[in-house]
């Protein structure tokens, strides 16, 4: 009995542990770039810009703060994917518009417009803005490794292909399959969490991708343009 448990445990590690998942790990974003094999990063390595140990480790953390620090002045859209739920974040400047499932979000200035339609009603709101548009920093910051195990040359640069392996923590599950895909400045461009779910197989369950960077733009929607005088707290049915 316990010889068929580790059998039927070492064949899900197989499976989790690998950088394919159905081909996954073979490019770093569409098209077909030249693929080397994975360097061992050394201090004045090129992927020492974000800060990987000499074993090419790096704290999920830590890759997250350097992350976030390269979008100072910067425009970008973000697509991100959680189960069901797609929300894509267009940022310009101190625009941003943000839209998933049935709410749209407006941000210019200090303030924030919302819409939110429920079948052929829109209600609106203006607030005071709260925080600044995402950056897809806070899905990175989990409490993992990640190891360069790929490097891809790409457009003249280099993109370094990251991953953290599912493994069994005190047999209480697998720990996520964590794969990104950061450029040489440490700004991930992809990043996917994957888990293996009895019955099922593996699912992502999150994941997020990087865009347009330097070449979003973000228009006014014609919605808000009635709300601009209209004192922050206050809203309307449409």
């Amino acid at each position: 009995m316990r010889r068929a448990l580790a059998v039927a445990c070492c064949a899900v590690l197989v499976v989790l542990s690998g950088c394919s998942f159905g081909g996954f790990g073979a490019t770093a974003d569409a098209g077909t770039p030249t693929l080397t094999p994975a360097p061992t990063p050394t201090a004045d390595g090129p992927a020492a810009g974000f800060g990987p140990t000499a074993d090419g480790e790096i704290a999920a953390t830590r890759l997250a703060s350097v992350h976030a620090a390269t979008f100072s002045d910067t425009n970008y859209t973000l697509t991100v994917d959680r189960g069901p739920t797609t929300r894509t974040v267009r940022v310009a400047g101190n625009r941003s518009l943000t839209r998933g499932g049935e709410r749209t979000t407006y941000r210019s200035g200090d303030r924030r417009f919302v819409r939110v339609r429920t079948g052929d009603t829109a209600r609106t709101a203006v607030r005071s803005r709260e925080r600044d548009p995402p950056t897809g920093a806070s899905l990175l910051a989990t409490n993992r490794t990640l190891t360069v195990t790929e490097r891809i040359r790409r457009d003249g640069g280099t993109r370094y292909v990251l991953t953290a392996s599912a493994t069994y923590e005190n047999g209480s599950g697998p720990a996520p399959y964590l794969r990104v895909v950061a450029d040489e400045r440490g700004r991930v461009l992809a990043y996917s969490k994957r888990v293996y779910r009895r019955g099922v197989g593996v699912e992502v369950v999150e994941s997020f991708t990087l865009s347009a960077v330097g070449e979003t733009t973000v228009a006014t929607p014609s919605w808000v343009v009635p709300l601009r005088y209209v004192v922050p707290g206050n809203g309307t049915d449409g």
